[in-house]
């Protein structure tokens, strides 16, 4: 009997175990080792266990199914699956991606322990679920953004938009609707109680949890200060800013900042939020004085005022004052280049050596969402508007329809003092402080 070659036998044996493998097998995805997606920021200390190693987690790292993303005490971590929902990850939590298959729009996440709050892409293949689950229950979604946190036995969940189906290990559930909350606790001696009825959460609540998973990142440096405060704590000259921080003046007081190669300063009592942009800063002035100047050509800024956008026009160098003397009340001088700025649907050029009186269209009231940019779509979801009335602020009569939102001012006006040296545009003088933390 003639001998096959090893070649032969292998391919025979090959044959063999493929056709005894079932079809569902061989296209089934993978559990461990599938990808779900990928770190897009984190804040360290943030880590991801998978089998028996642990890594530390940064921008780009892969989350594979069956890993477990866990942040220490001052950690966040945003992780974009591949279905595109996006997670914000809180400081001191822990979350195992269970399954996340994206063919078939099956998701489930473990929250351990902590914070989450979840953006998920709407389910639209029968079958298709997206569920977080937690030692006390399960919130299951069609697609929506809610916030779900885990801790001394009790699972919260707060709704920002769609609607949550929040259970307990029973089976017992309620409906949550967009600006509700609930909360459901672990198993007692008489079994798993109920989720309590959903009830409507408070505009302070649904800020601090946004707060909670909000992972900021880096936005400017602090060049001087003086009687000066980013939310409770003092400025000092070489803080770091992060997203969204309210940086405050007193009366007497200053803040000279650094965003990028923009240098701003709040002068007097003032008050302005401050943001990171494709190519330059945004700013929103609150209330008060602030001073802007650039030099850079590749780069610009938005600052936002009540409804008035303003940004650079001309080539650089740019330097301007815009004081918001109330919330319907702004003036701009340019003392170098010319600026651009929109009131509804009026634009126009703000030019050189000019000042301005610009009457908004509605004034906003700054309260629930500062860690939102003026730049992004669901801003002004967060805020409060009203029409601006030229008698509520100076007695006189209101704007008439079709009436300019400019005018051009003279005198003394005109001759508001600009504080910060024109020497910073010119590169001299005593370069600031490098934040450590910077980019």
């Amino acid at each position: 009997m003639k001998m096959k070659s090893p070649y032969a036998l292998a391919l025979t044996l090959l044959f063999f175990v493929c056709i005894a493998i079932p079809l569902d097998i061989v296209g089934a995805p993978q559990a461990s080792g599938s990808r779900a997606g990928e770190v897009t920021r984190v804040i360290p200390e943030v880590s991801i266990a998978r089998g028996s190693k642990t890594v530390t987690a940064s921008a780009n790292s892969v989350v594979d199914w069956d890993d477990l993303v866990s942040t220490q005490i001052n950690g966040r971590s945003r992780i974009a699956l591949d279905d595109g929902s996006v997670l914000n990850i809180g400081s001191q939590s822990s979350m195992h991606v269970a399954k996340h298959d994206t063919g078939t729009q099956q998701t489930d996440l473990e929250l351990i322990y902590g914070k989450m709050r979840t953006q998920a892409k709407k389910v639209a293949k029968p079958g298709g679920k997206f569920e977080v689950h937690t030692p006390a229950g399960v919130a299951g979604v069609v697609g929506t953004d809610f916030y779900v946190s885990y801790g001394s036995t009790t699972m919260s969940v707060i709704v920002f938009e769609g609607i949550v189906r929040v259970c307990n290990l029973a089976a017992v559930c309620v409906e949550v609707k967009a600006g509700q909350m609930t909360s459901v606790r672990t198993a007692d001696n008489s079994g798993p109680p109920p989720p309590l009825a959903p009830q409507q959460a408070t505009s302070d609540i649904m800020m601090q949890a946004a707060q909670n998973t909000d992972v900021a990142v880096l936005t400017g440096v602090v060049v001087d200060a003086k009687d000066a405060q980013v939310g409770e704590s003092s400025l000092t000259r070489g803080a770091t800013l992060y997203t969204g921080d309210v940086v405050s003046t007193s009366s007497d007081g200053h803040a000279q900042l650094r965003v990028r190669q923009t240098r701003f300063e709040l002068i007097g009592k003032s008050s302005g939020a401050f943001f990171p942009g494709v190519n330059g800063a945004v700013v929103e002035l609150r209330y008060g004085t602030l001073i802007g100047a650039l030099n850079s050509p590749s780069e610009t800024f938005e600052i936002f005022a009540s409804d008035v956008r303003i940004v650079p026009k001309s080539e650089r160098p740019i330097l301007a004052q815009i004081m918001m003397k109330s919330s319907c009340n702004l003036q701009i001088r340019v003392q170098h280049g010319s600026l651009a700025a929109t009131v509804g649907k009026e634009t126009k050029t703000l030019n050189e050596g000019h000042s301005y009186a610009i009457i908004p269209e509605v004034s906003i009231k700054y309260s629930r969402t500062p860690v939102i940019s003026p730049g992004e779509p669901e801003y002004h979801r967060g805020h409060e508007h009203a029409a601006c009335a030229l008698a509520a602020q100076s007695g006189q009569r209101p704007l008439p329809a079709g009436s300019s939102h400019f005018k051009i001012l003279v005198g003394a006006a005109a001759a508001t003092a600009i504080i910060i040296p024109i020497v910073f545009l010119r590169g001299g003088g005593e370069p600031p402080p490098e934040s450590p933390s910077l980019p």
